[in-house]
């Protein structure tokens, strides 16, 4: 199973290279998964990925997650694998120099 986001029409302006954070609201009791970050030259995101330091809990918990685009920023993706369960997003917040580049609240 995968989630994504894309970044495009009057997005596409801010997604320069550079450092971004990701913000997010999420619960899991078993399934961690990996955010993939996509750009132009690695539209795959091969060795873009870093996997979640969210507790399988069962508990609310608030994450911020810094990567680096190396070239035009285009997407993310949380990757399960093979991963079977139940993951909780309630909200996310994609920001750059502080300034929110895309936000979505689910709950």
């Amino acid at each position: 199973m995968k989630w994504r986001q894309t970044l495009h029409g009057e997005d596409a302006q801010v997604a320069e290279a550079g450092p971004y954070v990701l913000k997010m609201r999420a619960r899991t009791k078993d399934a961690v998964p990996k955010l993939q970050w996509s750009t132009v030259d690695n539209m795959r995101a091969h060795g873009n990925e870093k996997t979640l330091e969210l507790k399988p809990d069962g508990s609310w918990q608030n994450l911020e997650i810094p990567f680096e685009a190396t070239d035009w920023f285009c997407g993310l993706t949380l990757d399960f694998g093979k991963s079977e369960g139940t993951f909780d997003l309630a909200s996310f917040s994609l920001e750059r120099d502080g300034k929110v580049v895309k936000a979505e609240k689910y709950a």
